[in-house]
């Protein structure tokens, strides 16, 4: 789930926000928009800077990343992707 945390003037926790919820849906997620944005604020501007550059390593193993990682993977659950199919699987009762 990568995301830009920080930007030029440093951290746009609005931006980040939507930036984290855009990366859920592309990973076939929901995210819950208040709960990816009580994440972001329980983290200082530091330690979402640290973060980012963390996330920005090849399987950063930093325990406040991976901490935050799976902070974000409770706010996700599966997308529904309607489906054009409409069978339904028949059954024999017992």
């Amino acid at each position: 789930m990568a995301a830009t945390l920080v930007a030029c003037s440093g951290v746009d926790r609005g931006g980040s926000r939507d930036d984290i919820l855009e990366s859920m849906r592309n990973q076939g997620l929901d995210g819950d928009v208040e709960c990816v944005g009580h994440v972001l604020d329980g983290y200082s501007d530091d330690d979402l800077q640290t973060i980012d550059e963390q996330l920005g390593e090849p399987a950063s193993t930093d325990p406040q990343t991976q901490q935050f990682l799976a902070a974000l993977v409770a706010c996700t659950s599966p997308t529904t992707i309607p489906t054009t199919d409409t069978t339904v699987a028949a059954t024999t009762p017992p």
